[in-house]
């Protein structure tokens, strides 16, 4: 009977040893679990904090573009009366940078834009002479496409090359039917 006794016991401390380590384990599991979902609370709160301060950067750094805008414009508008104006401030400030007015600045019309929209337009001195002596297209010609002119240019080689070859008369025969 003592026997019986003493592993009753010994179980029973056994037992209680393994209901103390689960419960010990569950502890665990449990500060575990709170420490993550502070974490993520953690993380989140900084997610949030980021993003206000980033929004509220970005507010501000749009709210002084305006007003930078605002105060060009101002500027602009007192002291440019005109497209000439402007014309002679750009001018200027590229002639600070450059030698024998290699460039020329120009106001032009923006021809990415539906409205009429003026933007501003740099050209070399050399390019504004070529462009005065161009011929501009007009008619069929304007509205060929640059493989079609080619084309073009092509046949009336071969028609001069092949009226050349015999003697100013064509080998080509239209025929009436």
């Amino acid at each position: 009977m003592l026997q019986a006794k003493n592993e009753a016991e010994r179980i029973l401390g056994v037992a209680q040893a393994e209901a103390d380590a689960k419960i010990q384990q569950e502890e665990v599991v449990k500060q575990a679990n709170a420490v993550a979902e502070e974490i993520k609370a953690n993380a989140l709160r900084y997610q949030e904090d980021t993003k206000l301060a980033a929004d509220e950067y970005a507010l501000r750094v749009k709210q002084e573009s305006l007003q930078y805008a605002d105060d060009m414009l101002a500027f602009l508008g007192d002291n440019l009366q005109s497209a000439q104006d402007v014309t002679k401030l750009m001018q200027a400030a590229l002639d600070k940078y450059q030698q024998n007015n290699e460039f020329q600045a120009e106001i032009v019309l923006d021809p990415t834009r539906e409205l009429n929209v003026l933007t501003t337009f740099v050209r070399s001195s050399k390019e504004i002479r070529e462009a005065a002596f161009a011929m501009p297209e007009a008619g069929v010609a304007a509205k060929l496409t640059e493989t079609q002119k080619e084309t073009l240019r092509n046949i009336i080689k071969m028609t001069y090359n092949e009226a050349v070859r015999n003697g100013g008369k064509s080998e080509t025969v239209i025929t009436e039917q």
